[in-house]
């Protein structure tokens, strides 16, 4: 292994250059997406003895490398994301990777991070539709207590996360923020409250 990248960090711009020493190994170099960022999110560490890289761009969401080996002349281009939470933060992301894609089809390009979205849409498919009719079913014959809604709400957001209603885990976005249409950047799901 000659890089590695390192997410959400969260190291501000006046301790970087004390603290990415200890990030990096011994005479291995680094670059960051921290004049992006109002703090590092993105770290990638490299060894300068295989590796030359260079920094082409970054964002808060990613950072864009070129990659030669001092093995081979070929270069590669290594894109590193953090995506935000909601789907209209991640939009210019989007935007990005492909207007990337289009414009670089000679040089072989590697996306790789965390894009912060659902990995399984079939839950959202499943909430959006049978478990909401399962709810609609029962507050149609009982006007439900809001406590009542708040726990149909908590196992639907964990189901969502953990795919499981059994074990509860922490929620990645409000369920308020996932109840938003999705113009808004929500998932259009139907707030039950309202």
């Amino acid at each position: 292994m000659d890089i590695f990248g390192l997410l959400e960090t969260k190291i501000i711009a006046s301790n970087l250059d004390t603290i990415a020493p200890h990030l990096a190994i011994s005479l291995w170099q680094y670059t960051t997406n921290i004049t992006s960022s109002s703090s590092c999110r993105i770290f990638i560490g490299w060894n300068p003895h295989k590796l030359s890289l260079t920094h082409i761009t970054s964002s808060s969401q990613w950072l864009t490398c070129e990659i030669t080996t001092t093995s081979s002349p070929s270069t590669i281009r290594m894109t590193f994301v953090y995506g935000y939470n909601t789907l209209a933060d991640r939009r210019t992301l989007w935007n990005y990777i492909a207007q990337e894609s289009s414009q670089n089809t000679c040089t072989p390009w590697i996306v790789l991070g965390d894009f912060n979205a659902i990995m399984h849409a079939s839950r959202l498919q499943l909430i959006k539709s049978v478990l909401f009719l399962i709810q609609m079913y029962w507050t149609s014959l009982f006007i439900l207590p809001c406590t009542t809604i708040r726990k149909i709400e908590s196992i639907f957001s964990t189901f969502l996360w953990k795919g499981s209603s059994l074990t509860h885990t922490r929620a990645k976005v409000a369920w308020q923020s996932i109840c938003f249409p999705l113009r808004e950047g929500g998932l259009g799901i139907k707030n039950l409250q309202t």
